[in-house]
């Protein structure tokens, strides 16, 4: 019986070369130009093996060194796309206020006891002593800027410590003209005191005696001491670290803190590398000093990680690609047992994928992001493949009789060359789709593959010919390992027609019964490593309520006051969201229900007028904060304690007082609206209208030199006292900034220009979980413009930046980015099968069995729960073209026999085992990615390896049974007893 037309290809049961009408009969004219292409090349390898070997490897290894210039940038935020404004605000708020990482170092007293509410004075004294020591010699660190050539201070500004010079500035500057933003009470006391007799007889007598010695030259009037205490007051907080003096501690005074604002961003690796060295040197000096040794550092910050992250890189892509070629190895050594093939593997494939690296430098220049470490596996996997097709085509030659090797290598490249080359163009096609994507490091990843597929591609079409012609087996026996499994199936295709429909069912099934095809994970920081040190940091900045990459809201406009009113609305109307919720149980509720899979408590006095994020808050309970799910009529349902239960015995009764935590934690906003302009300009008007200047002008005229020199600083506070009253002249910023105070305020305003730039942290309460910029603008009733992008009003533009601004922009252009890709890839898949097939009728078994294999992985990351993020939706490109390969070699190898149920058998028999041993070997090659630190990358080797196997599940038994049926429905019918018997194989040692 003969097979469908125009597709009919009988073999002749020739053996030797294949003849060039012969070839013209099979693929056509397009087909013949490529058949004596490589049959031509194929006699040139052969002819001058090892020549041509040596030669090949020579020029790879010379092109890998160009590798050797490459540095990775491990920062995940560089691959996000910064043309869109909201991205594109962010970064220029990254670059406006500097470096917005910090560095948190904890003194932690060992001696502490947690029964004490505080700790002891004595023991306190000398965490101070500590604090004060190693502060100074943080502030000495200096280092050469490799970029400028210049020598700089490393840290300007640290928080936390006893710094003389630093509390002179900060009173001159901040305490002498506390007036400006005193309340009611205070400035009715000051007015008072601003009498010009009352000046001039401080003047001839001194200060009162309860005025501090350190402020006797200055507070005649004793108002400045009280400014004093008017600023410890605004400044009180009831958050997790407070401040005594100079000095940051935790409540309970067990840790305290130093805070570091170093000189550049956490993501300019000499500078954080060389800033890590510095803060671990911090250990060894603590080791000096054995009246320390109670005391033991920890250091938490963007720094740590990012350094950590640095380091992490280089042993990751050493261990990924180790494990991948140790694992391809013991694989061929189990099923092939040859040592060849080992041989031939790393000689065809190590230097062809190093000098792909090296060469694509060219394009993409020497700074590559992370993800471009997953190309080694990608082409591991895929090179693999044409190697086994190549050797396994040489095997058959051999077994036919092709005694000679070069012969027999000149047969296998011919036959399988066009297949393989097919292949190829359709993997290096739909990894140069993902060029077009949005995202840096798909994009360079995308063009690092495509270009590396075409030089492995290259590299094995000249070596692998070359290498068996000299080294290949004289005997050899034909792999048939799933020959069994073709009997079977063509015998009986209803049975495993059955199986295959019943999966196919599950899968639609299996994503019918979750609404949500796609999980999408947007957060940045799940892609980065975590271990022990990074869960040790997050603990730590729980207990002392730090928050990193919390959500920020930027506002800036050219009226520097506008812009500062607008900010402190801002702050005000975030107020409700700073404040506990105070609540009541109105049931019982034991351990046994919080541990138990699902429940719920009844509260009562839940504000009947709650802001969308109320169900995202933490509930305080005897046994700990706990995270729930939502709240419903005032039932809170499935409460999750976030840390370990310690206070087992506890319980909750009907009528405890409870308390929904606020969302960003405890906020004192007394003191930022003391700054605003208004309560300025009110002061000032005050000061101006009630108060006797030009009387107060002529007393300190009057004064005797004697006291002016005594008094100095007094003189001085008091003429620009004068000066500020009578020109109406605000405290704002930007004075600030010109100032030896611009180190305390560079992390929240910048000038550009003309326009002022406002930063404004809302740090999260358990921040793991971000905020939807959606619910943000409900909560705070304020407009952050649509989809994350600045607005503006009355001349006042607010946009918020930070991680969560990039998640939200990720969640939009993660699903368009994956359509796009995807789409673009089935679509240049589909006209490279037309160009190489040229039957629509296979053309469309193909793309229905990938349609298969994708709609089995799709099912899989469901039912599994893995998620997309913007590194592994990269994968699809590659399951597209792998998925697609084994439809092109098993496709092309029916051309060799016939389109019957013998021929499915026989070219099952010569790809299926290929087809599973490359669909093994690029499972291993990305599961290799899963010992590598980064989750980002190993969510590309989980999600790799779900659809290589889904794509070969489907090549193996879809492809067989639709052929099958094609030919059923066509009137194919064939005899069992004569036409598909068995056909005699050779079998000879290999």
């Amino acid at each position: 019986m003969t097979s469908i037309e125009p597709f009919v290809v009988h073999s002749d049961g020739a053996r030797g070369d294949l003849p060039m009408l012969d070839a013209a009969r099979r693929y056509g004219p397009r087909l013949m130009s490529l058949t004596s292409i490589l049959e031509r090349l194929a006699q040139i390898i052969t002819r001058r093996p090892m020549i041509t070997l040596c030669v090949t490897v020579s020029i790879y290894i010379l092109l890998s060194l160009l590798a050797l210039r490459i540095r990775i940038d491990v920062d995940f935020t560089s691959m996000v796309p910064q043309e869109d404004p909201s991205i594109k605000h962010v970064f220029q708020t990254m670059n406006h206020f500097g470096s917005l990482d910090r560095v948190f170092i904890a003194f932690e007293n060992t001696k502490f006891n947690s029964d004490e509410a505080v700790a002891s004075t004595a023991s306190l004294d000398e965490s101070q002593r500590c604090v004060d020591h190693l502060a100074a010699i943080a502030h000495g660190w200096e280092w050469t800027d490799p970029k400028t050539g210049e020598r700089e201070q490393m840290v300007p500004l640290i928080k936390g410590y006893h710094d003389k010079a630093f509390k002179e500035v900060q009173s001159d500057l901040l305490l002498s003209r506390s007036y400006m933003f005193l309340d009611k009470d205070n400035l009715d006391n000051l007015i008072k005191r601003l009498h010009p007799k009352y000046i001039q007889a401080r003047i001839k007598r001194g200060p009162s005696a309860s005025v501090p010695a350190e402020l006797r030259d200055r507070d005649l009037l004793g108002v400045w001491n009280d400014y004093l205490s008017f600023w410890a007051e605004q400044s009180k907080s009831e958050s997790y670290i407070r401040q005594k003096g100079s000095y940051i501690y935790s409540t309970d005074e067990r840790f305290h803190v130093l805070l570091l604002n170093p000189r550049h961003p956490g993501k300019y690796m000499e500078f954080c590398l060389a800033m890590n060295d510095r803060l671990l040197s911090l250990n060894d000096e603590l080791a000096k000093h054995p009246q320390w040794s109670h005391i033991k550092l920890h250091m938490v910050g963007g720094y740590i990680s990012a350094a950590n992250d640095f380091k992490v890189v280089k042993t990751s892509l050493l261990k990924t690609m180790l494990s991948s070629i140790i694992g391809v190895v013991l694989l061929f050594g189990i099923a092939y047992r040859s040592l060849r093939l080992i041989l031939l593997i790393g000689i065809g494939l190590v230097p062809a994928i190093a000098a792909a690296l090296g060469v694509t430098t060219f394009i993409l220049g020497t700074n590559l992001s992370i993800v471009v470490s997953a190309f080694a596996a990608i082409l591991i996997g895929l090179g693999v493949d044409f190697i086994i097709h190549l050797y396994n085509s040489y095997c058959w030659s051999m077994a036919e009789g092709d005694q000679n090797r070069g012969k027999a290598a000149q047969r296998a490249l011919v036959r399988i060359g066009p297949g393989i080359i097919v292949g190829c163009l359709t993997s290096v096609g739909t990894f140069s789709v993902l060029a077009t994507s949005e995202f840096k490091g798909i994009f360079e990843l995308g063009v690092v593959t495509s270009c590396g597929l075409l030089m492995v591609l290259l590299s094995l079409i000249i070596i692998v010919p070359s290498f068996l012609t000299l080294w290949g087996p004289r005997q050899a026996r034909q792999p048939r390992g799933l020959y069994g499994y073709g009997d079977l199936i063509t015998r009986r295709p209803l049975p495993f027609g059955i199986f295959t429909g019943v999966l196919i069912i599950a899968a639609f099934v299996a994503l019918a019964l979750n609404p949500k095809i796609f999980i999408l994970d947007s957060n940045l920081r799940n892609l980065r490593p975590y271990n022990e040190s990074y869960a040790e940091s997050l603990e730590l900045a729980d207990t002392l309520g730090i928050r990193f990459g919390s959500n920020k809201v930027t506002l800036f406009g050219e009226d520097e006051e506008a812009v500062l009113s607008a900010g402190l609305q801002f702050i005000d109307n975030i107020q409700p969201l700073s404040k506990d919720i105070p609540v009541v149980a109105q049931e019982a509720f034991t351990l046994a229900q919080l541990q138990a899979k699902e429940n719920s408590l009844l509260l009562d006095k839940i504000p009947t007028k709650k802001n969308d994020l109320l169900a995202r808050y933490v509930l305080g309970t005897p046994w700990g904060d706990c995270v729930y799910e939502r709240i419903d009529d005032k039932r809170v349902y499935n409460l999750k304690p976030i840390k370990e239960i310690i206070n087992a015995d506890q319980q909750i009764a009907k009528g405890d007082e409870l308390g929904i935590k606020a969302l960003f934690g405890p906020m004192n906003l007394n003191s930022a609206m003391l700054i605003s302009p208004q309560h300025q300009k009110e002061n000032l008007k005050r000061l101006r209208d009630e108060v006797d200047w030009k009387s107060i002008k002529d007393t300190l005229a009057q004064a005797p030199d004697e006291k002016r020199e005594q008094y100095d600083s007094f003189f001085k506070d008091m003429e620009q006292m004068c000066e500020r009253v009578e020109n109406d002249q605000l405290l704002l910023p930007s004075e600030l900034a010109r100032s030896p105070m611009r180190g305390l305020i560079d992390t929240f305003y910048h000038q550009e220009g003309a326009e002022h730039h406002f930063l404004f942290a809302l740090n999260v309460r358990y921040d793991r979980t971000l905020i939807p910029l959606e619910e943000l603008q409900k909560a705070i009733g304020v407009p952050l413009g649509k989809d994350g992008r600045p607005h503006q009003k009355s001349g006042v533009t607010i946009g918020t930046c930070g991680i969560p601004t990039i998640s939200h922009y990720l969640q939009k252009t993660i699903v368009g980015d994956f359509t796009k890709l995807t789409g673009i890839a089935m679509a240049l898949v589909l006209v490279i099968l037309l160009i190489g097939i040229r039957s629509p009728i296979y053309v469309l078994l193909s793309m229905l069995t990938l349609g298969i294999g994708l709609l089995f992985t799709l099912s899989i990351m469901r039912v599994s729960n893995t998620p997309w993020n913007i590194l592994n939706i990269a994968v699809v490109p590659l399951i597209i073209g792998i998925g697609i390969d084994n439809s092109v070699h098993f496709l092309h190898c029916l051309k060799h026999h016939s389109f019957d149920r013998n021929g499915i058998r026989m070219a099952i028999a010569e790809t299926g085992h290929p087809i599973m041993m490359t669909a093994l070997t690029s499972i291993i090659g990305f599961g290799s990615l899963l010992f590598n630190a980064y989750r980002g990358i190993q969510g590309i080797g989980t999600l790799a390896s779900i659809g290589i196997f889904a794509c070969m599940l489907a090549a193996l038994l879809g492809l067989p049974l639709f052929i099958i049926g094609i030919n059923q429905l066509f009137g194919k019918h064939e005899d069992d007893d004569a036409s598909i018997s068995s056909p005699k194989l050779k079998q000879t040692d290999g």
